[in-house]
């Protein structure tokens, strides 16, 4: 009786995580769900999965509590910051930082708990979500062309521009980006054979089509850099992603001259005039003519930020001054408000994610492509104020687990690796 009872008890509870996954999982992916779902539904998710994580076993608390640790330094900083400077509302701050760190701590559940079939569940929830908005995405772009870079500055969730997108399913920058970020695992599962050549292209095409209606030259160029990766062999392991970095830089010095002449080609043949100003500014560059755009501008941002750190190497700026970075980059301000402190706390945030989420796959023949997503996300994290953490912190590691046979272990000293040849339980 007591061993039914347990069973259903079980059933139930796997259950109701998959449904509670599910739904954040596709309210975060797809701006139409967001917007036709309550707020206070998504944050009582949100609220849910935690407690569901941290609190259903204490055997396990510190376990939980040890992986959020590192990363919690860098929301420490930040949080005093908001309190001495006045930034804002510190209730609004923490309940954004449990949104930014959820995908995270999901990931490093399911893998510490071997919940394989419920990683599948949602690797593939979220895949069809971001295929769905990509194709939403450009189907609104090419009524609204402007929608995207229109979302990527409103700030107020209610703003009457963003209902009437988010209603479309028009994703904004975080959209592009994120499936820019992801574009290299679809590349690993076409390698590996999970999808079939002609949805690969399918998929390849939508991506595309998408990033180039959204006019984000970034996504574009890190998107064309990504397609490397297609003439990669099934084998590529972590040292091979250098290589390719290397050759790629040395072909773009030997070529330069020829890239700065397709960059000028596609500047006089897109519709976009943000895309054309964009891309004329990078072949001017690559010529050595000097520049005058938009461009120049968020340079001279990322500058503020870069300047606060060469004025106050130590602490940084945030002691001095409310406006000492320019805001437009998560590293540099991080850098330029917290000085050598806040790149200790960059270093620990990226360094737990990788050790957790990433190093137990290093011997796996994929795990180059994992790289090249990390460094993707660096990159971006560099260029862009956000991050994409759904991306890198849960469907990332989530492929890369799905895609091999082992049980997830942590040896004494707390180092995780894959047990390989186990079957599932």
């Amino acid at each position: 009786m007591n061993i039914a009872y347990d069973r259903t008890e079980a059933k139930f509870n796997n259950l109701a995580m998959i449904l509670l996954l599910s739904y954040y999982s596709l309210s975060t992916i797809m701006p139409a769900v967001a917007q036709y779902i309550s707020a206070y539904l998504y944050m009582l998710t949100v609220v849910l999965l935690y407690a569901v994580i941290i609190l259903k076993n204490y055997n396990t608390l510190n376990t939980y509590v040890m992986f959020l640790l590192p990363m919690l330094f860098l929301m420490l900083l930040q949080l005093l910051d908001i309190y001495y400077n006045r930034k804002g509302s510190i209730p609004l701050f923490m309940y954004s930082k449990l949104l930014y760190y959820i995908p995270m701590l999901l990931m490093f559940y399911m893998l510490y708990n071997n919940k394989r079939s419920l990683i599948k569940i949602i690797v593939v929830v979220a895949l069809l979500a971001y295929i769905i908005t990509a194709l939403t995405t450009y189907l609104g772009l090419l009524k609204y062309p402007d929608a995207a870079r229109i979302l990527a500055t409103i700030e107020n969730s209610k703003d009457i521009s963003a209902v009437k997108f988010g209603s479309l399913n028009i994703g904004g920058f975080e959209t592009i980006y994120s499936i820019v970020i992801l574009f290299p695992l679809i590349i690993c599962l076409f390698k590996n054979r999970k999808i079939p050549l002609i949805i690969f292209i399918v998929i390849t095409a939508l991506i595309l089509l998408c990033i180039i209606q959204s006019q984000y030259a970034t996504a574009f160029i890190l998107f064309v850099s990504s397609t490397v990766l297609i003439f990669a062999g099934k084998e590529l392991k972590g040292n091979k992603v250098w290589y390719l970095i290397v050759i790629t830089a040395l072909l773009l010095f030997i070529f330069k001259s020829q890239v700065a002449f397709l960059l000028t080609y596609l500047a006089n043949n897109v519709q976009s005039s943000t895309l054309r100003e964009r891309f004329l500014f990078l072949a001017n560059s690559l010529k050595g003519i000097e520049n005058e755009s938009d461009v120049g501008n968020r340079i001279d941002l990322y500058m503020m930020s870069i300047n606060s750190f060469l004025k106050y190497p130590l602490s940084g700026a945030y002691l001095f001054s409310r406006s000492s970075t320019g805001g437009h980059s998560f590293i540099l301000d991080t850098l330029g408000q917290f000085g050598m402190i806040g790149g200790a706390a960059l270093f620990t945030f990226f360094r737990q994610i990788y050790i957790k989420l990433y190093l137990p796959f290093k011997e796996k023949q994929y795990f180059g492509y994992m790289i090249w997503s990390f460094i993707l996300y660096i990159v971006l994290s560099i260029l862009n104020p956000t991050g994409f953490l759904i991306v890198l912190g849960l469907l990332v590691p989530g492929i890369a687990y799905i895609l091999q046979d082992g049980k997830y272990r942590t040896s004494p000293k707390g180092v995780p690796y894959l047990e390989d040849n186990v079957g599932d339980q």
